[in-house]
């Protein structure tokens, strides 16, 4: 099963490093060449994708486990990007932790079945 890690920043990047020492791949999700160059150092891979961006086409969940550390848009029209990105999938397993950022950081595994 592959892993998707969408908002692969500070708790990302932790999360893909302690799947990759237990032996498991993950892609990170993050929005810059700057994000991507990080993961790179770490040798994570990584996808670079804009979800407020109502262009970028659906992410590649079939299939995987996805687990989601990014903030909600800000704005209302940024939604329609945020659709486009995501189909709607089937959840089996819902996780939620918490972390002392603001706003709190929730993560989601979603071992998806369609999309």
């Amino acid at each position: 099963m592959n892993r998707l890690i969408i908002g692969c920043g500070y708790l990302g990047k932790k999360v893909a490093l302690a799947l990759r020492r237990q032996g498991v791949d993950a892609t990170g999700v993050v929005r810059s060449e700057a994000g991507v160059s990080a993961l790179a150092a770490l040798g994570i891979e990584a996808l670079r994708v804009d979800l407020d961006d109502p262009d970028t086409p659906p992410l590649p969940l079939s299939g995987c486990e996805l687990f989601y550390f990014a903030p909600p848009p800000v704005a209302a029209s940024r939604i329609v990007g945020w659709r486009a990105c995501l189909p709607p999938v089937t959840v089996r397993e819902r996780r939620v932790v918490s972390s002392i950022s603001v706003p709190p950081v929730f993560m989601v595994t979603v071992p998806v079945t369609g999309g």
